[in-house]
């Protein structure tokens, strides 16, 4: 892990909601919240606060990102949903349409987006030595920009993703769970931070595209809805950070969507190819309300 540099980025104390025009709207998962209001001497304070703290322990005894579980009628997903029609019908028409073998659980404490789409980047670069290579290049040109954008202590950030891709390109990762042990080792931080400092500068970097959807959140500008809903870690992620990544990379996210509608799974695709000629690398994820996991095929 490096060494020295500034701390993370702070914990913010609120979540922001999707809104159209990108998909529909999200419902945020268990994030710390300060009772600005309740007297610490108050027993239900006190109750709620242990409740929480329980809540914590719980998110952070999970794994970074979970061993591969078959997609089958024995799945975690099935018993998790058992006693809701709704979401137990998109299971089973996720499980019946054959189209993923397996899904990967990602800690549940604000960062599945960013752990779950570096996971399948690096996933991909490992299989797709066309697209390593190209990262390899476009991101050595960002260094530069974070720099400017976050200071010199970026740069720790950087050296972990670009030897990571270094190792990868070199052959020195050459299996799945080579890439799981990276992105669930000591520098799984210094990987998401990376991630989230990228998306922002892309976000900067193209600030006349994305204004009009930033105004839709209530930002005045797209620096500020980085620095509040994009850099901090521990925030949740929105479908814009998920398009801007998807653009960035030159690369479709594929998000099997369990919403409260009826009806079978409804499948979205970020930054999708118009044609065969512009066929695109694909990202799949599975978005339940307010959390991220990663599929495979």
């Amino acid at each position: 892990m490096p060494s020295g540099g500034s701390p993370f980025p702070r914990l913010c104390e609120f979540t922001s909601f999707i809104t159209p025009p990108l998909t529909s709207s999200f419902t945020p998962s268990f994030k710390p919240i300060t009772y600005r209001h309740w007297s610490p001497m108050t027993s239900d304070c006190d109750q709620t606060n242990a409740q929480l703290e329980d809540i914590r322990e719980q998110v952070l005894k999970a794994p970074l990102l979970s061993e591969a579980e078959a997609l089958t009628d024995s799945s975690r997903l099935v018993a998790e949903f058992a006693e809701d029609a709704v979401f137990s019908q998109k299971v089973s028409s996720l499980i019946g349409k054959g189209m993923f073998r397996f899904v990967r659980y990602a800690r549940r404490d604000g960062n599945c987006f960013f752990r779950c789409a570096s996971y399948e980047l690096f996933d991909l670069m490992r299989r797709e030595e066309h697209f390593v290579r190209e990262c390899e290049q476009q991101l050595h040109k960002w260094r530069n920009q974070l720099k400017t954008i976050f200071g010199e202590y970026s740069g720790d950030f950087c050296d972990v993703v670009e030897e990571v891709i270094a190792d990868i390109s070199a052959k020195r990762m050459q299996t799945r769970d080579d890439v799981i042990r990276v992105c669930t080792s000591e520098d799984a931080s210094y990987i998401i931070v990376y991630f989230r400092y990228l998306v922002s500068a892309y976000l900067r970097e193209h600030a006349d595209e994305y204004l009009p959807f930033v105004m839709g959140r209530n930002y005045a500008t797209v620096a500020s809805y980085c620095e509040v809903e994009v850099e901090p870690i521990d925030h949740e992620s929105d479908d814009l950070q998920a398009a801007a990544l998807a653009k960035m990379f030159n690369v479709s996210i594929n998000i099997a969507l369990l919403e409260r509608t009826e009806g079978d799974i409804h499948m979205i695709s970020l930054n999708r190819a118009v044609d065969d000629s512009e066929r695109r690398l694909e990202l799949h994820l599975l978005f339940r309300p307010g959390h991220y996991d990663a599929l495979e095929m």
